[in-house]
């Protein structure tokens, strides 16, 4: 893998009002930056991350509030576990509003057992 290739590629990545799918491959690349050692301090990271929500009017207020926050600000994990629990707060509350992907089970299609 080609460092230049998983910088860009992350960078072309949209939030598309999918908070869940959006922290999901998020992490991903995260990890893929990791993996061919991508030096980029956290802080910027961090900032990329919530740049790229931040056109979204109703993550606005989480947005600016770790956006304040000085010590989660440095840790890029830290700022996906805030924004997941965020998510899973607003689904609890009005679960009409998520942004979940549909569920789905695992069942085979010869047998009605869901393993």
């Amino acid at each position: 893998m080609n460092k230049g290739w998983v910088w860009m590629n992350w960078q072309k990545a949209n939030y598309s009002g999918n908070l869940h799918q959006y922290i999901e491959e998020t992490q991903k690349f995260l990890l893929e930056l990791d993996s061919v050692s991508v030096k980029m301090p956290s802080e910027i990271l961090s900032y990329i991350i919530l740049g790229k929500l931040a056109g979204d009017p109703k993550l606005s207020q989480i947005v600016e509030l770790l956006n304040l926050n000085k010590e989660i600000i440095e840790k890029p994990d830290q700022i996906l576990s805030c924004l997941q629990e965020n998510a899973n707060h607003c689904q609890t509350k009005d679960p009409r509003s998520s942004t979940l992907a549909p569920a789905s089970a695992l069942v085979s299609s010869t047998s009605n057992e869901p393993y």
